[in-house]
């Protein structure tokens, strides 16, 4: 998304990425998913409505419970696609606990933060089918019992396969929010068929360039 503080996604192969997705959601995709959230990508794979779906992995929990969906039986989980010979590439978030600078009890936070960050917390955290800040509690016999024995080795690979400096770059860029509003407005231009993706992708660039710059 961002290097040497410029965005490359009007790349070629920015360009040759953003035409394929757009093209996967203008033909197979949903009515109205340029407006989508995270929740509709869930009620609709849990309804049967979609083949195939990207997201949280902390889905997999909701997925797989009879209770809440109606493919618990049939769905099946893989790592992130990728091209034969090169590893997947997925994308990185998380939610973060922070201690503010201007809070009168930093010491009882930072040690709460250590208790809730800790292995031990994390384990019984991962055997409740959530995910953690430990690869020792993914890799827990606990977190593949409640996830799921396919689910955690893919949540597992896909951790170990994530980008982390790639994430970074882009979300804690100082422009961060203009940047993804330029790609995300250029990405519906060419999912709804206004704009090919080189043009979409061109005036993306330029707008987000044009905001990093000030």
């Amino acid at each position: 998304m961002v290097e040497h503080n410029r965005v490359v996604f009007a790349s070629p192969e920015g360009i040759a990425a953003v035409e394929m997705y757009g093209q996967l959601l203008g033909q197979a995709g949903p009515a109205g998913v340029g407006s989508y959230e995270w929740y509709h990508v869930l009620d609709d794979f849990l309804q049967g409505r979609t083949a195939m779906a990207i997201d949280s992995s902390n889905f997999a929990t909701d997925i797989s419970n009879p209770a809440k969906s109606r493919v618990a039986k049939q769905a099946g989980f893989a790592t992130f696609p990728h091209l034969a010979g090169r590893g997947p590439v997925p994308f990185m978030s998380h939610w973060q606990a922070c201690i503010n600078s201007k809070s009168r009890n930093k010491r009882a936070a930072f040690l709460f933060l250590l208790w809730a960050t800790g292995k031990a917390t994390s384990l019984q955290t991962a055997a409740a089918g959530l995910a953690t800040t430990r690869v020792s509690a993914w890799s827990s016999e606990g977190f593949r019992k409640a996830f799921g024995p396919q689910a955690a080795e893919a949540a597992l690979i896909n951790l170990q396969n994530a980008d982390v400096d790639r994430a970074k770059a882009i979300l804690f860029h100082p422009q961060s929010r203009l940047i993804l509003d330029a790609f995300m407005i250029g990405v519906n231009e060419v999912v709804n068929g206004a704009k090919s993706a080189k043009d979409a992708m061109t005036g993306a660039a330029e707008r987000a360039n044009a905001a990093i710059r000030g």
